[in-house]
């Protein structure tokens, strides 16, 4: 088999990638990759239960590895500091979902929650109110962004939430989903009767024997619940999205204006 990598890597390109360069790519490129993806196989859906099977746990691994997203550039941000590489603090930092971790979804949620708008501006170090009346904002302009600032703290504490619920069910099925897919092909659960159980030892400890109960993730493959699956990708994407723009913007350009939406995620956002 052939390599799909070319031979030399990009050393030098990597090399160079600072701040600037890399913030700039997440914000026009890789803030809107799962959206992008989710919507396209979304809508690629037909008949055959196997594809739509194979859609759904793709749509499912897409959603988790969002929602890991969120719990990795919530810690990146908090550590991002003068003369602090963003590229070494993605590249060092590793989620993990085991309790009391400094790097958890539950750290995360448990600090995000206690923290109120001023508490976000402060810690992601955002333009204050005089900064941005400085700037020529009007006053209604200046509480259009806090609210947009406030959904997207509301969006993430959701998203981080979701992580941690039904004892981390999503998080070990989707670690399925990446690890060989032990993934059954079932009809329960569903209302056409397509489904995907995802089976997993990571569930509650028995207090009789000390083990762990078996877990299960179900996955209905109906349209309207994987369509909510794609929404809650969107919905979170575009808060990340919508947080690191304003970050780019107070950093480093303050003319910055947000990129224009894909076509596919543009008009599936009009639809909805």
């Amino acid at each position: 088999m052939t390599s799909a990598w070319p031979s030399m890597l990009p050393d030098a390109v990597i090399s160079k990638l600072g701040d600037r360069e890399l913030l700039q790519n997440y914000c026009g490129f890789a803030s809107r990759h799962r959206a992008v993806v989710s919507v396209t196989l979304f809508r690629a859906l037909g008949e055959d239960e196997l594809q739509r099977r194979s859609i759904g746990l793709e749509l499912v691994g897409n959603f988790a590895a969002a929602l890991e997203d969120v719990a990795l550039w919530f810690f990146v941000l908090k550590e991002w500091k003068e003369g602090t590489l963003l590229f070494d603090l993605l590249d060092k930092i590793k989620i993990r979902e085991s309790e009391g971790h400094a790097y958890s979804s539950e750290t995360a949620f448990n600090e995000l929650a206690a923290w109120n708008i001023a508490d976000l501006r402060r810690e992601l170090r955002l333009f204050s109110d005089e900064t941005l009346l400085s700037m020529g904002w009007t006053e209604q302009r200046i509480r259009e962004y806090i609210n947009l600032l406030r959904n997207a703290q509301e969006t993430i504490k959701s998203a981080l939430q979701a992580r941690t619920e039904s004892e981390r069910v999503l998080v070990s099925s989707y670690n399925k989903i990446k690890h060989g897919t032990v993934a059954i092909a079932a009809s329960e659960g569903s209302n056409i009767g397509v489904s995907v159980l995802l089976p997993s030892r990571r569930g509650p400890l028995d207090p009789g024997s000390g083990n762990r109960k078996i877990n299960s993730g179900w996955i209905p493959c109906e349209d309207e619940e994987l369509r909510n699956m794609v929404r809650n990708t969107v919905s979170v994407s575009s808060a990340m999205s919508a947080i690191l723009n304003l970050i780019y913007a107070n950093r480093f350009d303050r003319k910055w204006r947000i990129p224009k939406l894909p076509v596919i995620l543009a008009d599936w956002i009009d639809d909805e």
